[in-house]
């Protein structure tokens, strides 16, 4: 029944006539155009392969939708109103009725078999774990064990990272220095152990292509390639008057990212000489722009992983979207905005670009911790060539077999520099 319920929805897509009237809910009239013919010619396709079993179609009709619209679908409690008719733009649909006979030998399973197999799953079937290694503080021996436990215990593979989280910050300094050993060609050489056990077992491994979260860290991400945001800051102007005023940006706001990095000990915030002036020049204004407007409501409540209190709205003011007037032209090279200001109240928006103060949480490895630019080719580059330039050798005739794919978790990351131009192409 998926089958044909997939095979339902796909000819109601196609089907969508927004300059037909709505008529009544009731079966259209022997089939006439190309839309009505079309719906018909589906009781005649050969299902006789279908997965499962034989597929039969046993009628197919052109059907009008009722006037109101189709029938709202039904949500889970707090996802939209579970009541009332839905709009659509759907004034007809081709209502097709089947069945699925299991009659394929094939792919058919006796109640014995289902349990066995459920007992016992073939390998490419099994779950697989997260693998987090305590940086490059393993030995072969320990790695080929591990996958033999894995084995033993019913997975199929795993999903590994060299990770410094859970381990003392305080540890000593020949200990610390092996859990940075990364990525280097040792610490492939124990992949590569893993991966010959896992290979003999029939198991396979996820690379994952960077250690800790977001990607980053190493000398590979200079500030150049760093991870900058597009933030914000508003004024109000009352009355008419003239605006001359240097735009003064705020610093760099501490970030949930840089407490967790510095909880996890993967970053003391310290950089190499001259990284920060660096950072410091990425800086600047991407826009201005005034709208007229009223005053929202906004409280300061304390945030769960912010290291400072947020502001939350909680009455939104209004603005007038025929008023906007976009001043970026106005800003003279010293940064000053100079605006002759109309009547009313405006609100000054000034967008800009400004480095990211977080560091890589959890990561291993030597160098500074810095983020990468999730949106720059060059900066992934570097990143991947850091990551995978030791790799190739030790385990690369393992790719596509047993490492069987490179894994990215790195969600929370941040755009580049070019804001407006991508914006406006989109």
């Amino acid at each position: 029944m998926r089958r044909l319920r997939l095979l339902t929805s796909l000819v109601l897509f196609c089907l969508i006539v927004p300059t037909l009237a709505a008529a009544q809910n009731t079966p259209s009239a022997p089939p006439s155009g190309p839309d009505g013919q079309r719906c018909v010619a589906l009781a005649g396709l050969n299902l006789e392969d279908a997965f499962g079993g034989p597929a039969f179609i046993t009628s197919a009709q052109l059907v009008d939708a009722p006037p109101s619209g189709l029938e709202r679908p039904t949500y889970s409690p707090g996802y939209g109103n579970t009541t009332g008719p839905i709009a659509t733009r759907i004034h007809k649909y081709c209502d097709v009725a089947g069945y699925v006979a299991p009659q394929n030998t094939a792919y058919a399973q006796t109640l014995e078999s289902l349990r066995r197999e459920f007992v016992s799953p073939p390998k490419e079937t099994r779950p697989i774990v997260r693998w987090w290694w305590p940086g490059g503080d393993v030995t072969a021996d320990e790695v080929r064990r591990e996958v033999r436990v894995l084995d033993e215990a019913g997975f199929g593979g795993a999903e590994f990272q060299a990770l410094r989280i859970g381990l003392k910050s305080d540890m000593p300094l020949v200990v610390a220095a092996r859990v940075n050993d990364y990525p280097t060609s040792l610490f492939y050489r124990y992949v590569r152990a893993a991966a010959e056990e896992a290979r003999g077992r029939g198991l396979f491994l996820d690379l994952t292509l960077g250690s800790g979260w977001p990607f980053g860290g190493g000398d590979a991400i200079t500030p150049e390639l760093a991870s900058i945001e597009l933030r914000s800051i508003r004024k109000t102007i009352s009355d008419a008057s003239h605006f001359r005023e240097r735009i003064q940006l705020p610093l760099p706001r501490p970030t949930a990212g840089m407490v967790l990095a510095q909880s996890t000990g993967s970053a003391s915030g310290e950089l190499p000489p001259g990284w920060k002036e660096r950072l410091q020049t990425r800086t600047r204004v991407i826009a201005v722009v005034a709208i007229s407007g009223t005053e929202p409501v906004v409280e300061t409540r304390e945030g769960r992983l912010s290291p400072e209190p947020q502001p939350m709205v909680k009455t939104s003011g209004r603005l007038d979207p025929g008023s906007v007037r976009v001043l970026t032209s106005r800003i003279q090279p010293d940064g000053t905005l100079d605006w002759k200001v109309p009547r009313g109240r405006w609100h000054l928006f000034i967008f800009f670009q400004q480095p990211v103060e977080t560091r890589v949480i959890g990561g291993v490895g030597s160098g500074p911790q810095l983020v990468l630019d999730h949106m720059n080719r060059l900066a992934l580059q570097a990143h991947l060539g850091r990551i995978l330039g030791p790799a190739g050798p030790e385990i690369g005739s393992f790719y596509g077999k047993t490492v069987r794919a490179g894994f990215c978790h790195s969600e929370p990351s941040y755009s580049n520099n070019n804001f407006a131009g991508r914006c406006w192409r989109r």
